[in-house]
């Protein structure tokens, strides 16, 4: 389950339970750009929202 909320400048990103906060993203990407990448990722088997970062995230839910 992915649930995308967006507020400016910030979106909120869950999977599963698995809460990502996105910031500062460019003005040209819109929510139902995000909302697409999402359920691509979601469809290649991401299983929460630290998988969908470049970064090294650890997951406060699944740890």
């Amino acid at each position: 389950m992915i649930s995308i909320k967006a507020e400016g400048n910030r979106i909120a990103v869950e999977i599963n339970k698995c809460r990502l906060v996105i910031f500062d993203l460019p003005e040209k990407v819109t929510l139902e750009e995000v909302e697409k990448e999402m359920k691509n990722m979601e469809r290649k088997g991401f299983m929460c929202a630290a998988d969908i970062t470049s970064r090294k995230v650890v997951c406060g839910v699944c740890g």
